[in-house]
């Protein structure tokens, strides 16, 4: 059973990247965002100036922690810093989301549900487009669906799963502040070994708050007196991953 699961898994997961894919490079947006991500990720690896803030978000002044670009870092550096490199990296992202939901799906209920878990996300207009941009929030659907997946995993009695929780709420905040507010609404919600969970959390932070106390709480002033807040749809985007496992539980139970 665990060498057919792993086949079916692998290949929806390649099936997503292929739609994903689809006529990518034509259409793809290499905008401001963009270039500020792909700047950054030069400035780490040809100029060796280490950052320890990411990239700007919006126009609230507000940093996040840098390990989104250090993820990018290789898939740049294997493409000779081609643009190709940002294609690439949201399509892998893409697959492993599209793995993890899968996985989620089928240890809730069965490889029914994990399919119809994996149709949604794969075949959703809007996460379709969401997911070809590259763009600050890329981190955060795989590392929702990795936390929902250790989450299940934990409730089926896999203690161990917890190092996957804390490491996928550590990504969550390299990428959006909405990864703020899942971490806090996972931390009400799953109210045990917080030793673990918020040690991996203060690791994962600790780049920020250096760069704070180094600099006199630049950051904190500068979001203080920032621009005002103006909402967009895909600051929910933490919410998607935890739908279509509700709705593919609720559909698997019609025949």
């Amino acid at each position: 059973f665990m060498n057919k699961l792993v086949i079916v898994s692998l290949s929806l997961a390649l099936v997503t990247v292929l739609v994903r894919s689809y006529r990518l490079p034509n259409i793809f947006m290499f905008a401001e965002d963009q270039e500020d991500l792909s700047l950054r990720v030069k400035q780490i690896v040809i100029d060796r100036q280490l950052t320890l803030i990411s990239a700007k978000f919006s126009t609230t002044r507000l940093y996040l922690p840098p390990g989104y670009l250090y993820f990018l870092a290789p898939f740049f550096i294997a493409t000779d810093f081609h643009p190709n490199a940002a294609i690439i990296a949201i399509v892998f992202l893409s697959g492993l989301t599209s793995l993890f939901l899968f996985l989620a799906g089928q240890e809730i209920g069965g490889l029914k549900v994990g399919i119809i878990v994996w149709l949604l996300y794969t075949f959703w207009p809007i996460i379709h487009t969401w997911d070809r941009i590259f763009w600050n929030p890329n981190l955060i659907l795989p590392a929702v669906s990795l936390a929902l997946l250790s989450l299940v995993k934990i409730h089926n009695g896999k203690a161990k799963w917890v190092w996957p929780l804390g490491l996928s709420l550590a990504a969550s905040l390299q990428s959006h502040p909405q990864g703020i507010i899942f971490t806090l609404l996972t931390l009400l919600y799953f109210r045990r070994h917080w030793l673990i969970l918020l040690s991996i959390l203060f690791l994962s932070v600790s780049p920020l708050i250096l760069f704070e106390l180094r600099h006199h709480f630049t950051l904190t002033q500068g979001l203080v007196h920032g621009s005002h807040f103006i909402f967009r749809p895909y600051y929910l985007m933490f919410i998607y991953p935890m739908l279509f496992l509700f709705l593919g539980w609720f559909l698997s139970r019609f025949r």
